[in-house]
This record gives C-alpha cells, sequence and structure tokens, in this order.
C-alpha cells in the first residue's frame, strides 16, 4: 500500500470521524452526572475492574487510566494472548498466566484488567472482579476508530503487542480489526447477557454508551480519589 493511499484513508477516516461523533451526540445522550457519581465512587472505592466491550471502545486506555489513578495493576490480556509472529498462546498456558497475575495483583491491592476473551478464560475473570465496565460505544463510532487506529499503526509502525504489527496486507481480510468490529459488535449484547446469566458471583455492571461519559468518568474518579 502506498503512502499515499494510506494518507487518503487516513483523512478520509478523520473526516468520517468528525461527522460521526457529530451524529452520535445527537443519538445517544450522555448519562446524567448523578449516575456517573455513583459509577466513580463504585470505581474509587472497589480494587478490582475489568473493562469489557468491543474492540476498538478504549478498553485499553480505560483500563490503564483507572489503574494509574489507583495505584494499581494493569493487565492487558492482548499481551497475554498473542505470541510474536500473532500466534496464539495455548489456552491452558494464558489461562494459568493470567490467575497468576490476578492473583499477584490481589495481593499487592488490586487491579484493572481490560479485554473480554470469554472463551479462552471461561469467564473466570468475573469470579475475581467487583466490577464490569462495559464500553458499549456506536458501531460508527468504533468503526471509525477501528479505521483510524488501524492505519496509524502502519503508517507510524505502532507495535500492538508482544513485537507485533499491523500489516498492510490483513487490512480488509477477516484477521484486521476493521473486519473484526463489523462482524462482532452487534453481538456483543447477547454475549454478556449470557455470561451474566451463568456466573453466581454478580459483580457490579456498568453500561457506558457515550465516548463523552468515559472522560467525565475517568475525571470524576480522580476526584473521588482526591487527585
Amino acid at each position: 500500500m502506498s503512502l499515499w493511499l494510506c494518507l487518503l484513508l487516513a483523512l478520509g477516516a478523520a473526516f468520517l470521524y468528525v461527522v460521526v461523533r457529530v451524529l452520535v451526540r445527537q443519538r445517544r445522550p450522555c448519562a446524567k452526572l448523578s449516575e456517573l457519581r455513583a459509577v466513580a465512587a463504585a470505581l474509587a472505592q472497589k480494587q478490582c475492574i475489568s473493562i469489557v466491550g468491543c474492540c476498538c471502545t478504549g478498553k485499553s486506555t480505560l483500563a490503564h487510566t483507572l489503574a494509574k489513578i489507583k495505584g494499581v495493576r494493569h493487565i492487558e490480556l492482548d499481551s497475554l494472548a498473542w505470541l510474536p509472529g500473532w500466534q496464539n498462546r495455548d489456552r491452558e498456558e494464558f489461562k494459568a498466566m493470567l490467575s497468576q497475575q490476578i492473583q499477584e495483583a490481589k495481593a499487592q491491592g488490586g487491579f484493572t484488567i481490560d479485554g473480554n476473551y470469554f472463551n479462552a478464560t471461561g469467564g473466570f475473570v468475573w469470579d475475581e472482579v467487583e466490577v464490569v465496565v462495559w464500553l458499549d460505544l456506536d458501531f460508527w463510532v468504533v468503526l471509525t476508530r477501528a479505521v483510524w487506529r488501524t492505519l496509524k499503526r502502519m503508517i507510524c509502525r505502532i507495535e500492538c503487542c508482544n513485537g507485533n504489527y499491523e500489516h498492510p496486507g490483513l487490512l480488509f481480510t477477516g484477521d484486521s480489526v476493521i473486519t473484526w468490529v463489523i462482524k462482532v459488535h452487534h453481538l456483543q449484547e447477547e454475549k454478556l447477557r449470557r455470561m451474566r446469566e451463568k456466573h453466581q458471583h454478580q459483580p457490579l455492571f456498568v453500561r457506558i454508551r457515550c465516548p463523552q461519559d468515559v472522560d467525565r468518568l475517568v475525571q470524576l474518579v480522580r476526584l473521588e480519589v482526591g487527585l
């Protein structure tokens, strides 16, 4: 893929992102401040937090930010699940490493964890957390972010995890983030509903549907912990 084509796609993605933000702001009203304050108080108090949702909703960013605010460990499931060369780590090894990191983090005061991997983990992560935050952003917001993030990573050669990079040859294949968003975004609600039904341990479940609410929530958590 030529540099000019990448730049053209990037400009198109930027324009689409602006349009989508305007449209979604009208379609999805933000939460009430009182609701966000209640969520922020819970996030400030609880020490084991899971961030779930479709890819490109900002799970890693939110989990990293909350971990930094609260002074706890951030566990990133992608870094555990993928080996160099985009090879999947053995499922049992993945679960063992994840379980060890969770127990170590709990002993040190808590953790935030981002990612789904419900099939690979059997959902045992939910047995260890006190709060689950679902970033349920509008499809067009997520798709635009996926296009923008993919192009940025390819053009700037930004590492994804463990020495893995986005490859132009995978841009519109079934393995690309863009294609994955299209395939799975609409399945998230049903998948999470089944997860909640089968778990006896029920952590506090929070649904965030507006991008602006994520930013407001972070600021409110900062205030709750005194930063």
